[in-house]
């Protein structure tokens, strides 16, 4: 028997439905069919009841010929392997997704050996492990290629291109962009989510913020509606830095509460550090730091577990940014240090360049500006080469920061008065590129400041009455009502949580305090017993107190004591009462088949 249906490798919420529908109306191998579907398409909708589900289809097992057997365990292995992986449970994840690819065997062995494929290599993500997440993809594009399977196979490729724009866009859009049909209506629905998050992605690095958000809520439709919960809050989440990127923050926060109402009933770290931290940016932004800071922190122990991942990256990031706007610069370093370290280990550009444009920074006010300026040009380089217009705009303005804090050499040729403007003048040409894109305030600021030093009056007006047109869109109040909004809404439910938590232990308490008491008056009963029976020495007195506390204890019409006989064969009622009444002797033998008390002592 083959694996039971299972070629689906995600369904829509429509189909899924039809088959709760029809579950309680099948038995035999047609309701484990269904309840392995069932348990399957629900491992991130409901994980709980898809554990259920696995528990109850594993109990007609025995209706499979046991290389099916064998199989179906593997994918109800698989199941719990993916919910370790969503609790942040790396290595017992990793464990058993590999026990699940061992259980396939030869029975739907490529379409079960690429789903354990398919997880390894989210584990290896998780972990920071790229090159072992590329070759987890290479064998799980191998085995859909074996079983025929060309939605596996799109998925895969797919993942596999969003990858490789973290690493280096120019050349993921050189090897994938002719690979995916721009036309998405010919793909099945499912893969075209897929490919759409990788146009998505491709033009979020390269700036293009816009398009990158047209792509994206395509994703989050697909993804939402077919059971890929936490792609559906990561991507919410992207979402909301893309308009995050544009200064459209009340935009960004709409979508980032998005996320975090789908992640908190989770408890998935890495979603809902993923929700805590793009919010803790977007409040930094809108000049809240002490909220930003405190929800950053909780991003950063959240995801604490995954330490190796790009999340956790991205949240140093946030977290030397928000030290440099506290003029904390020895901690901002520290931060861009990690930064640098995690980024090269990805081998992902976009935090090689902020790593270094956030330590040229930091340099610059520590007083070491030629180290200062040799990372602000590194970090332009690699921005340059990805096309990264973004990056590019930060290094820039932290380059004429620089020249304007301390007397360096200037650029060659020199395209402005000086350094500084000839920077920001760069920076601003480059913003203008950015489709629907509002330029900082300080930026504009900065630029005026510079026009005036160097005696151009009007262009130095000109940009300080754009820099306040520009901080009054950006520091909009129905922003900064919803920031405090989400965090008001975010301490409440943390408070509550913590409350029903302190409760709950409150009552285990409690009931751990009762039993104790309970246990404490039986004990107490039970010595003033064995105190009675030892201060008589008439067998029938002792008899007659035990009969008294019996129904002190417990709540019995019949008591009655029997002793074995010296021959060992037989028992005869010593001592009985019932209802009140005394019970006339009875013997009887210790094989009699009728009789409880004998069966006691057998």
């Amino acid at each position: 028997m083959k694996e039971i249906d299972l070629l689906d490798m995600f369904v829509f919420d429509d189909e899924l439905a039809l088959w709760e529908a029809e579950l309680a109306s099948h038995s035999g191998l047609a309701r484990l069919n269904l309840l392995t579907k069932l348990a399957w398409h629900l491992r991130q909708r409901d994980g709980a009841r898809a554990r259920q589900l696995a528990q109850d289809a594993q109990a007609l097992l025995a209706l499979l010929p046991p290389d099916g057997r064998a199989a179906l365990q593997a994918r109800f292995t698989l199941i719990e392997a993916e919910a370790a992986w969503l609790l942040g449970q790396l290595d017992a994840a990793q464990a058993l997704a590999e026990q699940a690819l061992a259980g396939f065997g030869s029975e739907g062995a490529d379409i079960g050996s690429a789903d354990a494929h398919w997880l390894l290599a989210w584990i290896a993500v998780d972990g920071g492990h790229a090159g072992v997440c590329d070759a987890e993809l290479d064998l799980a594009a191998l085995d859909a290629a074996a079983a025929g399977d060309a939605v596996r196979g799109d998925v895969f490729d797919a993942a596999a291109a969003i990858f490789s724009v973290f690493r280096d866009a120019q050349t993921a859009a050189a090897h994938w962009g002719a690979h995916f049909d721009p036309d998405l209506t010919r793909a099945h629905p499912v893969v075209a989510g897929w490919i759409s998050d990788f146009f998505g992605t491709s033009a979020f690095q390269t700036s293009d913020f816009g398009r990158a958000i047209g792509h994206l809520v395509l994703t989050y439709e697909r993804a939402r509606a077919s059971g890929q919960l936490r792609r559906a809050i990561n991507v919410a989440t992207n979402i909301g830095n893309a308009f995050t990127s544009l200064n459209a923050h009340e935009a960004a926060l709409e979508w980032m509460q998005r996320g975090l109402d789908l992640a908190r009933p989770t408890g998935w770290p890495m979603s809902v550090g993923l929700c805590l931290m793009q919010t803790a940016e977007t409040l930094r932004l809108l000049g809240q730091r002490e909220a930003a800071r405190d929800l950053l922190r909780e991003a950063l122990a959240t995801l604490a577990p995954l330490s190796g991942s790009r999340a956790y990256a991205i949240a140093l990031e946030y977290q030397g940014d928000l030290a440099l706007d506290r003029g904390d610069y020895g901690a901002a370093l520290d931060s861009f240090a990690r930064l640098e370290e995690r980024g090269d280990a990805l081998r992902q550009s976009d935090f090689q360049s902020g790593a270094r444009r956030g330590r040229a920074h930091a340099l610059s006010h520590l007083g070491r500006p030629d180290e200062a300026l040799a990372a602000a040009a590194a970090a332009l380089a690699l921005a340059r080469e990805q096309g990264d217009a973004y990056n590019q705009i930060a290094a820039l303005t932290v380059l004429a920061e620089i020249h304007a804090r301390h007397a360096l050499p200037g650029p060659a040729p020199l395209a402005a008065a000086c350094a500084a403007l000839h920077y920001l003048q760069l920076a601003l040409s480059l913003a203008s590129t950015i489709d629907g894109y509002t330029v900082p305030g300080s930026l504009l600021d900065a630029a005026a400041r510079e026009y005036a030093q160097a005696g151009d009056h009007a262009s130095a007006y000109r940009i300080a009455l754009r820099a306040g047109a520009a901080r009054d869109k950006i520091h909009n109040q129905d922003a900064t009502k919803r920031a405090v909004a989400m965090q008001i809404q975010y301490q409440t439910e943390r408070a509550r949580t913590e409350v029903a938590h302190h409760r709950q232990l409150a009552e285990a308490e409690a009931r751990r305090a009762e039993v104790l008491q309970q246990t404490s008056l039986t004990l107490e009963h039970l010595s003033a017993i064995g105190q009675e029976i030892t201060a008589h020495l008439d067998a029938q007195a002792v008899f007659g107190a035990l009969d008294r506390h019996v129904h002190g204890l417990l709540e019995t019409a019949y008591f009655s004591i029997f002793l074995l006989e010296p021959d060992g064969l037989h028992l005869h009622c010593a001592f009985g009462t019932e209802a009140g009444r005394a019970l006339p002797a009875t013997r009887f033998a210790l094989t009699d088949p009728h009789m409880n008390s004998a069966r006691c002592v057998r």
